[in-house]
């Protein structure tokens, strides 16, 4: 099987033809073709294959490909009394413990994942990286926002009616449960009605979405062990 072709044929399934008109999609299918291309052209095969793409996916997604020593030289001061580690960046320490902010993956029930505060996992060295996903039987798929980096057209009906809007509280419903985001800024479409958030304000409400859902599962998991103890 040509590897190229069978790149081209499944980003086509999933909308990233060469006849797409977005450019950042566009851009996105060449790269991933020119990767795909520059892969293929090695002669990997069997085990070399398997071991060189587990290798590449590792450095692609910036973890590391052996166990973290917690020595001096693995670490960068980002604040007094708090470290970042330069071999991978989700982890961190100061002088009492050292934790992952990605130890614990949320899974929704539609398979997206998020993570939040209460991904946060303590360890100890040596230390090699790796993610616990938790299913927390929640769908987030009609939290969603449009987000627009402009303003100057609605992403939901392409119109430029649009006025701008500030400081707008917005209340999330989940689970029959209810929390508020504060201070939202973006713009509202006269034609469809739809509400645009631009880009900080779309970060803090998927921020706050995440946080609540993954205390929501909390919440429900420690509820439900207390009941069967």
């Amino acid at each position: 099987m040509n590897i190229a072709e069978y790149a081209k044929r499944e980003l086509d399934l999933i909308g990233l033809s060469e006849n797409n008109q977005n450019e950042l999609d566009l851009a996105m299918r060449n790269y991933i073709l020119e990767a795909v291309a520059a892969f293929g052209a090695q002669g990997f095969s069997g085990f070399s294959a398997s071991n060189a793409i587990a290798i590449l996916t590792r450095l692609l997604q910036v973890q590391p490909l052996s166990a973290l020593t917690g020595v001096d030289s693995e670490w960068n001061q980002v604040e007094e009394d708090l470290y970042q580690n330069v071999r991978c960046p989700s982890v961190f320490k100061n002088s009492a413990s050292a934790w992952d902010i990605n130890g614990k993956i949320f899974v929704d029930s539609d398979g997206n994942t998020f993570t939040s505060s209460d991904s946060r996992v303590f360890i100890y060295f040596p230390y090699a990286p790796s993610q616990e996903f938790v299913n927390v039987n929640i769908s987030l798929r009609n939290l969603s926002v449009p987000v627009s980096d402009n303003g100057k057209e609605c992403v939901a009906c392409k119109s430029s009616s649009l006025t701008p809007f500030s400081d707008k509280s917005i209340t999330i419903s989940l689970e029959g449960e209810q929390t508020s985001v504060p201070s939202l800024s973006g713009w509202n479409c006269s034609d469809c009605n739809a509400e645009i958030f631009d880009l900080q304000s779309a970060e803090k409400y998927s921020s706050y979405v995440t946080e609540f859902a993954s205390h929501i599962a909390k919440f429900k998991k420690e509820s439900s062990e207390s009941h069967q103890g």
